[in-house]
């Protein structure tokens, strides 16, 4: 299948690094925002209606395909996380040797960064804590190795029936671990892979499909599709994480829209676009990171302050924040990250010819 740039949807992938990471900066005083963690659900769907190109979808040289995509998806994703844990252990050593407090951390033994480095924050539950929000690669790397070799087969039955596991595995987690869930979310075991792999899951079909689904693109449907994700991020609703049963279901239905429109890759936004689609994942990767490092220089206001103190504190603070993720991730790509890919690439590109 020819692969296709959608800078639009890039240009979403971008807000929705921005949301997590606005999430986070004020997780826990500011409810008006408690709604953006299901941006996560958001990558997952979207992740697997880009990658779907990407996947085997021939018995012939299934295999070959099989180890391609996995070994791409380890050169894309690996580098950044190794770059973002090694930070952030760097950060707890100079932070404690400043403040001369010598108490170590629990979280951050040897098996625990070892796990952490390994992908395994959603199963080896403790590792997360040093970077929390990379829980997700966790989850999407498993849930990209576990559907790999089920594109290979015609229909859409062999991914419906992988997307109602991922809804069982969802329904043993929010159900089996709420200890867990009432203190940090939905974010480990059952209910992240579950998670992973309704989104995941939901993104291939909408892109295995996208032909058939031309009729059901127009632009009504897409300030429908825009209002309904606008909902489920900033509505009063009651569903607690329940609603991370249907999101899914929403943002597939907002892509399906955004994706009949191109952008110019030329035009001021198109580059905008570009920009914020290469830059999501660093964004995504150093936000929390930049969040602790930023702790000292503005700090955070009292609960009792006014929703003006708070306004500014948070334009202060994402900005501050945002702009410390960017420049790691630009450092990361062009010293680390970007030699990796590269020389991965060409080793790949040697052992397949």
């Amino acid at each position: 299948m020819k692969k296709q740039r959608f800078l639009w949807l890039d240009l979403l992938r971008g807000a929705a690094a921005l949301g997590v990471l606005s999430f986070h900066v004020v997780v826990n005083h500011r409810p008006q925002l408690n709604g953006l963690y299901v941006l996560v659900d958001f990558f997952f769907v979207l992740s697997g209606f880009v990658l779907y190109p990407s996947l085997p979808q021939s018995s012939l040289n299934a295999l070959r395909d099989l180890r391609q995509f996995i070994v791409r998806r380890l050169l894309r994703l690996w580098p950044m996380l190794i770059a973002v844990i090694v930070t952030s252990n760097i950060m707890y050593l100079i932070t404690h040797y400043v403040t001369h407090e010598w108490r170590f951390d629990p979280n951050r033994r040897w098996g625990y960064l070892i796990a952490a480095l390994l992908f395994l924050q959603t199963i080896v539950s403790t590792s997360m804590f040093m970077v929390v929000p990379l829980w997700s690669l966790s989850a999407e790397l498993i849930a990209n190795i576990f559907y790999a070799p089920f594109t290979l087969i015609k229909g859409n039955k062999a991914l419906i029936y992988l997307v109602l596991a991922g809804y069982l595995a969802l329904n043993i987690g929010l159900t089996m671990d709420q200890g867990w869930i009432g203190f940090i979310g939905p974010i480990r075991g059952f209910e992240a892979i579950g998670r992973a792999l309704i989104g995941f899951g939901i993104g291939l079909l909408l892109r295995k499909n996208l032909k058939k689904l031309y009729r059901l693109r127009n632009p009504l449907f897409l300030v429908v599709g825009g209002y309904a994700a606008w909902w489920s991020l900033f509505s009063d609703q009651r569903y607690g994480y329940n609603n991370t049963y249907f999101v899914g279901l929403i943002y597939a239905f907002l892509i399906l829209q955004v994706s009949r429109y191109e952008l110019r890759a030329e035009s001021i936004v198109g580059k905008f676009a570009g920009f914020m689609g290469r830059y999501s994942y660093g964004i995504y990767a150093f936000h929390q990171v930049a969040i602790d490092l930023t702790a000292h220089m503005i700090r955070t206001p009292n609960s009792f302050k006014s929703d003006h103190t708070w306004l500014i504190y948070f334009i202060e603070k994402s900005s501050l924040v945002c702009f410390f993720a960017i420049l790691a991730t630009f450092i990361t790509n062009r010293c680390f990250e970007g030699p990796i890919q590269r020389w991965g690439l060409r080793k790949l590109d040697r052992t397949l010819s």
